[in-house]
């Protein structure tokens, strides 16, 4: 598989970026892989903090920067471990965030389920997309999905937005709703999770079926924005 995302080998077109999906892809040179469930695999670029607290059978990654302002000293691996600690469940978790601010994506981890969220203005931005084979990938720039997935652009959409200015010179080029500039691939929007299934559930069935993606729905007791 070709190297994704070059002609800069580097790597700084996908600088302090991330994916998540049933295996490690051929990403560009330096990116860290972290294998969270038996079918989940995580890669992050180096330049993206990326902190994990793990409490019995749950987990709770982190994956850039988050800010207590109540106690502003605080790093991102104290907020993290303080947080899974003191959260029995999932719902406890996203409650527990509900106070913090910051630019970061989440993935939470248990027997039941694994979910993504991230921060409550969505700074840090959740894309998804199924590959060729089905198979749902997660990350933060949609261009890593459609490489993967081989999403062609939304010509019309795109042609569309730029007519009416929204993608003219000195606008911020942001795509409205929940889509993205390639057909297929979706955003999560603010105040939302994404959730699927157990990997570790399913693991002690007769066969262990693929991880799916199964729907995104808003977080319990919050507003929108």
């Amino acid at each position: 598989m070709a190297m994704l995302g070059t002609p800069r080998a580097d790597g700084v077109q996908y600088r302090r970026q991330f994916i998540l999906g049933p295996h490690s892809p051929d990403l560009l040179h330096g990116w860290s892989r972290h294998g969270v469930s038996p079918d989940l695999v995580l890669s992050v670029h180096p330049d993206l903090a990326c902190t994990r607290a793990d409490e019995g059978r749950r987990s709770l990654i982190l994956l850039g920067h988050v800010l207590d302002p109540a106690h502003p000293s605080r790093d991102d691996r104290t907020v993290v471990t303080d947080v899974l600690g003191k959260s029995p469940s999932l719902s406890s978790v996203l409650k527990s965030f509900d106070d913090l601010t910051g630019r970061w994506a989440a993935l939470y981890l248990d027997d039941d389920e694994a979910v993504v969220f991230h921060d409550a203005a969505g700074l840090r931005q959740v894309h998804y997309g199924r590959d060729g084979a089905g198979a749902l990938w997660c990350g933060s720039r949609p261009e890593l999905i459609a490489r993967l997935g081989g999403n062609r652009l939304d010509l019309e959409h795109l042609d569309e937005l730029r007519s009416i200015g929204v993608f003219r010179a000195g606008a911020t080029g942001f795509w409205p709703g929940s889509g993205s500039a390639f057909i297929g691939v979706q955003r999560l929007l603010p105040n939302h999770c994404m959730d699927s299934p157990s990997a570790r559930r399913a693991a002690t069935g007769p066969s262990r079926p693929s991880r799916r993606w199964t729907r995104t729905r808003r977080w319990p007791g919050r507003a929108a924005p």
